[in-house]
């Protein structure tokens, strides 16, 4: 068979045309082509209806029949003439192996109402053996259709909420005000987060504290605690705490020394939000940029796997080759060591563990490693450098030890019965800790035990005060989106929330982000996501409308998950969608 192959940029087309001719194929003869991302759109209200150019109330819900229409008519037209004159028995769809990659072909098949018949190449990333065995192993597009389905309901359920809700606001206000079904929701943490910190009323408190001496003339400092859980008293004026630290008296014993063994594991490798979260809390890059970082990383250097992944587990199937994931990090002089201090065993271990390994954990794509090939560190940029070293800590972290350390708790108790208690810690195994340096300082106690007499050298009060919560930078907020479903009432609708990793998407977050600050919903200052007046204002007036809640991404992606299973026909996801516009 004949058959012309689409990926969704030139450079990607290029990567598995060089595959193809160096390795051909076992059965067909491929041409290759490629888009540059969406060529073909959902137009504007205006498209059905001229009417629309100007919206109006009594014209609303905007409920049309769905068509594709041609965002780049250029390259359309010459795409489509190639097609055709091409005379190919089928198409190969080669774009990105999840939904969007879906919807940008087949919003451009359908769009031009094409016929022929197609195979999906699925590969994730862009490493000469993994497109090799995606191309000889070209599958049935068919295995996708729900996949596809979904992609197309999503694109059109956000198309009709953004164009009749927006519309509707904009009319009932006189302003422009852009609604949209992620945007709005995130938006509403932003300002409900604001709204907390504006109501704040800083609390004034007090804390006893002693300093204690034993008979070898060590000393260590407690803070009055009570009973049951033995946590810190907070008195409410200084009055009071002074008149409990005038009891204290002169002596004391030691009530109890309890020690215990805390152990972190190395966490789960990187899904492109955890990445974007890190990126930001080591070098303060916003989601966009670690995005396009990641991007580069993959696309232009082969160095890293597909970046917008939601996963943060690798496959069964890479137990084989994960040494040759890790040997390109001996790259980095200062991983080196560590890689090479690494035992079989160890590695074998942990790719039989299901905290990092788990085909169940996985829809489209696997966590971001690196891949099996050697970077050229001169010819990345310090924040590319900066990125892919991070990604490539993550992975060998997973095969060091974990962090353990020792704390020591001493309640001591005074003359009068007042009780303080006095924490230590000490690292024990720094484990994988090491690949991350920090300002951690041991805290060494005096060696006591139970029963030891002691003598009280210093007493004190120290005034405190509440602190309202912190306004959310890039990492907090990314964390918030994910979270978004945890205050919904429903579990089920938590659980889907969870399942879908919250509002947005890896490929969409940082596009949501971007859109707030440029709609002036948002400023950004030092970080910080600051809610402008307008967007206050925005979130009071619809503050009572689904599409401001978490609860309508929980119900529609649940829906979404039924058609992409087979468990649900478009034709009725189609028509709650409509239900829902009509009745908002």
């Amino acid at each position: 068979m004949k058959l012309l192959c689409i990926a969704e940029k030139p450079s990607v087309a290029r990567e598995i045309e060089a595959v193809y001719r160096k390795y051909g194929h076992p059965q067909h003869k491929i041409d290759f082509a490629a888009f540059h991302g969406h060529l073909m759109k959902l137009p504007n209200a205006d498209y059905y209806d001229p009417k629309y150019q100007k919206w109006d109330a009594k014209d609303l819900p905007i409920i049309p029949k769905f068509e594709y229409v041609e965002e780049d008519k250029k390259s359309c037209k010459a795409l489509i003439e190639r097609i055709k004159s091409g005379n190919y028995d089928g198409l190969i769809n080669a774009c990105d192996a999840g939904r969007e990659g879906e919807l940008i072909f087949y919003s451009f098949s359908e769009g031009h109402h094409l016929s022929l018949p197609v195979l999906r190449f699925w590969a994730s990333d862009v490493t000469e053996e993994t497109l090799k065995k995606a191309l000889h192993n070209l599958l049935d597009a068919s295995q996708f259709q729900g996949l596809r389905e979904a992609s197309k309901l999503r694109a059109q359920f956000d198309w009709m909420v953004g164009i009749n809700l927006s519309s509707a606001a904009t009319v009932q206000s006189g302003t422009k005000v852009p609604i949209g079904r992620v945007q709005s929701p995130t938006l509403k943490l932003i300002v409900d987060r604001e709204l907390e910190i504006r109501d704040f009323a800083p609390r004034d408190f007090f804390e006893v504290k002693a300093r204690f001496q034993t008979k070898s003339n060590e000393s260590y400092d407690g803070t009055m605690v009570k009973e049951p859980d033995w946590k810190e008293i907070r008195f409410d004026t200084k009055e009071e705490a002074e008149k409990a630290r005038g009891k204290i008296g002169k002596t004391a014993t030691v009530l109890s020394v309890s020690e215990t063994k805390r152990t972190i594991n190395p966490p789960s490798l990187y899904s492109l939000v955890e990445l974007q979260k890190d990126a930001a809390k080591y070098f303060g890059f916003r989601a966009d940029k670690t995005l396009n970082l990641a991007q580069s990383l993959y696309e232009t250097h082969k160095i890293l796997s597909y970046p917008r992944t939601e996963s943060r587990f690798l496959p069964t199937a890479m137990a084989k080759e994960i040494r040759d994931h890790l040997k390109p990090i001996c790259e980095i002089p200062e991983l080196k060591p560590y890689v090479d201090g690494l035992a079989d065993d160890k590695i074998d271990k942990v790719m039989k563990s299901k905290s990092y390994v788990d085909n169940a954990k996985i829809t489209d794509h696997h966590a971001i490693i690196p891949t099996k090939s050697r970077p050229n560190l001169a010819k990345l940029s310090e924040d590319e450098k900066k990125l892919y070293t991070l990604v490539c800590k993550r992975l060998l972290s997973i095969f060091l030890n974990p962090y353990i350390e020792l704390k020591t708790t001493i309640l001591s108790k005074t003359e009068d019965g007042s009780v303080f208690k006095t924490a230590g810690k000490v690292v024990h195994d720094a484990g994988y800790s090491v690949l991350y340096p920090a300002n951690i300082k041991d805290t060494v106690l005096p060696k006591v035990k139970k029963g030891d007499a002691l003598d009280v050298a210093k007493t004190g009060v120290t005034a405190k005060q509440t602190k309202p919560p912190a306004r959310y930078n890039t990492a907090t907020l990314l964390t918030a989106m994910q979270n978004a479903g945890q205050k919904l009432t429903s579990e089920e609708l938590r659980r889907i929330l969870r399942d879908t990793a919250g509002l947005g998407t890896s490929a969409t977050r940082a596009g949501i982000l971007e859109k707030l600050e440029s709609y002036k919903f948002v400023s950004v200052q030092k970080q910080a996501f600051i809610p402008t007046d307008f967007g206050i204002a925005v979130c009071k007036n619809y503050a009572g409308h689904k599409v401001f809640s978490a609860e309508l991404t929980a119900e529609w992606e649940s829906k979404l998950k039924q058609v992409e299973n087979g468990e649900m026909t478009t034709g009725v996801f189609s028509t709650e969608m409509e239900d829902y516009v009509r009745h908002e």
